[in-house]
């Protein structure tokens, strides 16, 4: 039993001293004793001997329903193997976190997390390398569990702090599938795979319910408490007054036990008088009820227990050594096993502590005399400042009063917890110091305002800064006058207002003389980063570049990528991103100070979207909303929902409905902080919505609001962005203000340094002068547009969707058009080639750019997923159809397109139980609403109607051929059907695996992508649509599976890992996909998940077809558990 080797925790380890070593509370690994009188539960006990049968035990419920107690309980004669880890306040910490459950397993097992240990001891390991740190445990244990065991992680409640549950989530997800985990909680942990874990069938709750008493529990406890068959109606009664709240029903037994001693009829008389008198004066709230029956066991106490109770409350961890000396006694120890054995609500897992509702009384109802209260606060912040826990010390100081000795202390660790991400904390103790004594500790000011700007609450921050810096100007001090002009500088650096950051820094040099090289150097580099966002992009680059020979330090890149960003090497700038990601993989997210609009994730997702990388921008931007979230940052938050806004804007499959959305709340959050410059990514997107729609005054509106913030900011690059906006919004609108925006764009972003906006402004004013009739002016803008995007590699501009770019159709056509007629020169070649490729993405041809097809055929028809129809360019929205018989109508005609459908087959299938001259008359109605729908997206000019003649339309398109009594859909009149895209797709990606597997990639990658969900998925349950979209569906499965091969065979282990991911999610009993997932987690290094896979593969098959997993699959399972270095396996 793991549990009873780890309780001799100085033989585990055999002496060797490993990295934390000296942070680990040891006594947290033993679980709490069961107390003398315990009643075994069977009933609970039952329901958790299934355990081992789910990855997850949850036990949730409020303080007081016994759930650490029902799992000890269970534990202690299962039979299984299990680890106990009881967490505190202070694992909200990462690294205290993760070395506490690397060390819960070395009591048994001392080599099982050595290179877990190594990765820690790295600096910053803890927030840098978290997610490789909970890998290599997971690898470790693999080989160190043979049977399955339990790890009980109790009070999980107690982590308030959103930083532990990735840790967590990850570890459950990644543990090998010997490892059950039961978690105890309060409330719902924030754990997101709960509800996967949850939908698999992998997660047992436990809740109040299941935990509280039953009448045939209280009558058993009744019994062995007091000697006497309680009633049933009074069980029943003691129940209904508690609602079986288990430390109710105890307190109240034990009360009566206690009243009534003895054994025997007479005795168990009494007892009975006695529950009768109690139920008929307790109060009803559980608070109140609490408080009754805890003042009735308190005041029964002896008067040196009740001393002791008042004294100790006022610690939070009761070790009998430290009672001793900070309340100067010598029976501590005696004292709390008398509250142990005698059940006042005193838990011992390895050192002791309250129950936290007994605590909570004790606090409020057991009140010390001030000056006792001072003097036992006063000696527990010495004791815990002579231990070296300064935290516990900084607790107890500040609630003795004893402010100056808490603030000297607190200055000693401020820096550190708020860059750690500890800042909210750091706040908090901050307030509690009186104002006066913070103007004699600046360094605490300091701290206060780095705290409040990582918490985006910047007029504080500033306040806090400029309060500071009085304070050193006051003692003389140049260097802490530079360091909180620094700090002020800092807050206009991360909202990006180059105008007001500029004379701080310019200041704090001042400040610094120049032997002080660090400060110097720190100062410079600010100073840099702001000229980047002035737009004053070539001097941000010598500069940078200057300071980086200068410093010679690793911890200054040789480049800030966001000077990349902003001039347009965008390739150079992703490259850089990209690769202090990989370097730095796990210090993207976690723990640490927010880094606002520099975050990795933000950049990248405003690359993407610059360059029409829609599906990339969008998981980036999704990832750094999810890192704001967790960090707390409101400034992360914005940005990234403004970068979402861009990512739908973005693509051939661009929603500005959607953007427009992620914009709105954006700009709540900007309004909230306080911040209007991080309004302007929103209005740059709704000033090109409004572009789209022909609204040009309300472009102009939203350009206007963000141009005025911008110039207060001093912001010339973002003002050039704005400015290319507005002109592109302008030309779709056909606005004679276009060329004149779009000059002044083009100016002032090549003054700035930028490449992107002059290229883009002249090919958005080719297109508004072709409009305009001005073909020689249109040719030169387009040729100035060819060289740049040639010199530049901006092809994107012209072939692909990005954000600042032409997306609608009629746009993209004309492009289209001004291509073919550009001159033969030396960029003929180019232009050919961009012909070429723009053929591609807007007929979709060979896949190979984002999909646009919407765009490109007269009619477009979308199956895969939500039924979607788009008549040049223009989607016809649900209302605009009429009828719901006009879609089922054009849907059955997608069935069996290609084919003459008689009237009679259409009728019978969509209207079966109609009288026939009642069908016939359905389908007239159903046709003409069709046809309607779609002549009214034909017209070009919405203010030309369309003409009727009988009833029938004239002088538009018709998509629906008649020949007789026969329908078809007019495949030769310009519709295209996604399906049918995909099907040749998949024909041509199948044909390139053996010749030009790139090609295959790319080919099979453009055709996944049409796949939003089932074909015709509305129409579940139409016999009529259910064969295609069976064949549909296995043709998706397959190619999902042919394509995550070939991203293994190149090594590409994360993306063959996703498509395996998509096959289950359609198909759970896909086996071949459960193969491609162990492998991809094998070769990353993650055997532990790779066996845990096998197991779900195994128990899915079994559960659905009561079959075991092929041999093939078995092998590979045992080839990895055993730890072979290669294996590959073949397909059969």
């Amino acid at each position: 039993m793991a549990l009873r080797t780890a309780r001799h925790t100085g033989e585990a380890i055999h002496g060797v001293h490993a990295f934390g070593d000296d942070l680990v509370v040891r006594t947290r690994f033993i679980p709490p004793r069961l107390p003398p009188q315990f009643l075994y539960r069977r009933r609970l006990d039952a329901l958790l001997s299934g355990l081992t049968q789910y990855r997850l035990v949850l036990l949730r419920a409020e303080a007081g329903y016994g759930k650490t107690t029902a799992i000890a309980s269970y534990l202690s004669h299962a039979g299984l193997p299990y680890f106990w880890y009881g967490l505190s306040d202070s694992d909200a910490d990462p690294l205290i976190f993760l070395l506490h459950l690397i060390h819960v397993f070395r009591l048994v097992h001392p080599h099982v997390g050595e290179r877990a240990l190594a990765l820690l001891a790295h600096e910053g390991g803890a927030t840098r390398l978290w997610a490789p740190v909970v890998d290599a445990l997971a690898n470790d244990l693999l080989d160190a569990l043979s049977a399955p065991t339990v790890l009980v992680l109790d009070d999980y409640c107690v982590v308030t702090r959103s930083e532990i549950n990735p840790i967590v989530e990850r570890f459950i997800d990644h543990a090998p599938p010997s490892l059950h985990f039961v978690l105890t909680a309060r409330s719902m942990p924030s754990l997101p795979g709960r509800i996967r874990w949850r939908a698999s069938g992998e997660l047992l709750e436990v809740g109040r319910a299941e935990l509280a008493f039953t009448p045939d529990e209280v009558a058993a406890l009744f019994k062995q408490r007091t000697g006497e068959h309680l009633a049933p109606e009074s069980a029943h009664a003691l129940v209904a007054e508690t609602e079986g709240w288990p430390i109710a029903v105890h307190m109240l037994v034990e009360d009566i036990a206690a009243a009534a001693p003895g054994a025997g009829a007479a005795a168990g008389m009494g007892a009975t008088r006695t529950l009768a008198d109690r139920l008929r004066r307790m109060p009803g709230p559980s608070e109140l009820l609490f408080n009754y029956l805890a003042e009735e066991v308190f005041q029964r106490q002896p008067l040196h227990v009740q001393t002791f109770l008042a004294e100790t409350a006022l610690l939070r961890h009761l070790e009998p050594a430290a009672c001793n000396l900070i309340l100067n006694r010598t029976d501590s120890e005696s004292v709390l096993r008398y509250l142990e054995e005698h059940s006042l609500f005193v838990t011992r897992e390895g050192i002791y502590r309250y129950h936290r509702l007994f605590r909570d009384f004790l606090l409020h109802h057991a009140s010390l005399p001030p000056e006792r209260y001072q003097a036992v606060h006063s000696r527990a912040a010495m004791y815990y400042r002579e231990q070296g826990n300064d935290e516990e010390a900084i607790y107890h100081l500040l609630a003795a009063g004893d402010y100056t000795a808490a603030a000297d202390l607190l200055t000693t660790i401020a820096q550190p917890l708020a860059h750690s991400g500890r800042h909210h904390t750091l706040v908090a103790w901050l307030d509690q110091l009186p104002e006066g004594l913070l103007e004699a500790h600046p360094e605490l000011l300091m701290a206060r305002g780095d705290a409040y700007r990582f918490a985006s609450r910047y007029h504080e921050s500033l306040a806090a800064y400029t309060r500071a810096q009085r304070c050193f100007e006051a003692r003389a001090d140049p260097i802490g006058e530079a360091r909180a002009l620094r700090g002020q500088a800092l807050i206009y650096l991360d909202t990006v207002q180059p105008a007001q950051a500029e004379p701080l820094l310019r200041r704090a040099l001042n400040k610094v003389r120049r032997t002080a090289k660090d400060e110097r150097i720190q100062l410079l580099i600010l100073l840099a980063e702001n000229k980047i966002n002035a737009g004053q992009l070539r001097q941000a680059e010598r500069l940078h570049r200057a300071v980086y020979r200068l410093a010679r330090r690793d911890d200054i890149p040789t480049m800030d990528p966001r000077v990349y960003v902003r001039d347009g090497r965008f390739t150079l700038a992703r490259q850089i991103v990209e690769t202090n990601l990989r370097t730095d993989p796990w210090g993207a997210g976690q723990w640490r100070a927010p880094r606002s609009h520099r975050e990795a994730a933000v950049l990248l997702a405003w690359i993407d979207a610059m360059t029409g990388q829609a599906e990339s921008a969008r998981r980036y931007a999704g990832q750094s909303l999810e890192l704001g979230r967790i960090l707390g940052s409101p400034i992360v938050e914005c940005v990234s929902l403004a970068r979402l806004g861009h990512a739908w804007l973005s693509g051939a499959d661009f929603d500005p409905a959607r953007a427009r959305t992620y914009y709105s709340d954006s700009r709540l959050i900007a309004e909230r902080i306080g911040v209007p410059r991080f309004k302007v990514e929103a209005l740059l997107g709704l000033t090109l919505i409004a572009g789209l729609e022909g609204k040009i005054a309300e472009a102009e509106a939203h350009a206007s609001e963000a141009l005025a913030i911008l110039e207060r900011a001093g912001d010339q690059y973002m003002t050039s962005v704005l400015l290319l906006a507005l002109g592109a919004a302008a030309t779709l609108c056909e606005h004679s203000g276009a060329i004149a925006w779009l000059t002044r764009a083009a100016s002032l972003g090549q003054a700035c340094g930028d490449r992107f906006v002059p290229c883009a402004s002249d090919l958005w004013q080719a297109l508004y002068l072709s409009r305009s009739h001005h073909p020689a002016q249109a040719s030169a803008a387009l040729l100035r547009a060819l060289t740049a995007a040639h010199t530049h590699g901006y092809d994107f501009l012209f072939v692909h969707f990005p954000l600042l770019g032409p997306k609608d159709s009629i746009t993209r056509r004309e492009i289209f058009s001004l291509l073919k007629k550009a001159q033969p020169d030396a960029l003929w070649p180019y232009a050919v080639r961009l012909l070429g490729e723009l053929d591609v993405s807007t007929r979709t041809e060979g896949g190979l750019l984002p999909v646009a097809a919407p765009l490109a055929w007269p009619l477009y028809i979308q199956t895969l997923g939500p039924f979607r129809v788009w008549v040049e360019g223009r989607e016809i929205q649900r209302t605009a159809w009429g009828r719901e018989k006009a879609l089922h109508v054009l849907q059955f005609l997608i069935c069996q397109r290609g084919r003459l459908v008689h009237r009679e087959q259409i009728l019978e299938t969509l209207w079966p139980d109609s009288p026939p001259h009642t069908a016939a008359i359905s389908l007239r109605v159903a046709l003409s609403a069709l046809r309607k729908a779609l002549a009214s997206h034909l017209v070009r000019d919405p203010s030309t109607p369309v003409q009727y003649n009988k009833g029938d339309l004239v002088g538009v398109r018709e998509f629906i051929r008649r020949e007789g009594e026969y329908l078809q859909l007019d495949l030769g009149a310009g519709v295209g059907v996604d399906v049918d895209e995909f099907a040749r797709l998949l024909r041509k990606a199948k044909t390139l695996e053996g010749s030009d597997p790139d090609a295959a990639l790319r080919h099979y990658e453009s055709a996944l992508a049409l796949y939003h969900g089932d074909f015709l998925e509305e129409n579940l349950y139409a016999e009529w649509a259910s064969e295609e979209r069976e064949h549909v569906l296995v043709e998706y499965l397959s190619a999902a599976e042919r394509l995550a091969r070939l991203w293994v065979q190149r090594g590409d282990y994360e993306r063959g890992a996703r498509w395996a991911n998509a096959i289950l999610a359609k198909d759970p009993l896909w086996e071949e996909a459960y193969i491609l997932l162990m492998e991809c987690h094998w070769k990353q290094g993650n055997r532990a998940l790779a066996a845990r896979i096998f197991e779900q593969c195994s128990k899915r098959l079994r559960e659905a077809l009561g079959i075991e997993p092929a041999p093939r699959t078995r092998a590979l399972f045992e080839t990895i558990v055993r730890g072979w270095a290669e294996h590959t396996p073949t397909k059969d």
